[in-house]
C-alpha cells in the first residue's frame, strides 16, 4: 500500500515538513500585534508600531473635524482618523501593513492625570486600545 521510503527521500521528507514549519511561524509572526502598548505615550508607541512593519494608513478627510486633529497633523501624524473635540484627547489613529491589515489605535489623556485635563499638552495622550483588523470603518 504504501511505498518504502529510500533513507535520502525520509531525509528530503523530513526537511520539508520543517521548512513547512518555519514558514508557518514566520507567517503567523507577521500578523502579530506589537505587544504592551497600553498606557504607552502614543508617540512611544507610535515608533514601536512602526518599526514592525506598520505604515500610516492614508486617510481620506473631507475638511470635517480638521480642528481636532491638526496638532497631530502638524507633527507629521498623518495616520491620525478623528479626534473627539471634547478636550479628554479620545482619538483614533490607523496603521496599514504590506498584507493589507490595518491596527486602529485609539488614544486618551493620560488616565492618571487626575480630573484637570490639559487641552494643550497632547504628549500626554495615552493608548487605551489597538487591535488588528482587515477593513476600516
Amino acid at each position: 500500500m504504501f511505498h518504502k521510503l529510500t533513507k535520502r527521500q525520509y531525509t528530503y521528507l523530513n526537511y520539508f515538513f520543517l521548512f513547512i514549519v518555519i514558514f508557518m511561524l514566520s507567517s503567523c509572526a507577521r500578523h502579530s500585534k506589537p505587544t504592551l502598548l497600553l498606557n504607552v505615550p502614543y508617540h512611544d508607541a507610535r515608533e514601536i508600531i512602526l518599526q514592525n512593519g506598520w505604515n500610516p494608513a492614508e486617510i481620506k478627510r473631507d475638511g470635517y473635524g480638521r480642528d481636532s486633529i491638526s496638532h497631530f497633523l502638524d507633527l507629521g501624524y498623518i495616520e491620525v482618523d478623528a479626534c473627539s473635540g471634547t478636550g479628554k484627547g479620545y482619538c483614533r489613529f490607523v496603521f496599514q501593513n504590506d498584507l493589507g491589515l490595518f491596527m486602529e489605535v485609539k488614544t486618551q489623556e493620560t488616565p492618571f492625570a487626575g480630573d484637570q485635563m490639559d487641552i494643550e499638552n497632547w504628549d500626554d495622550a495615552v493608548v487605551i486600545f489597538y487591535g488588528i483588523t482587515d477593513k476600516i470603518d
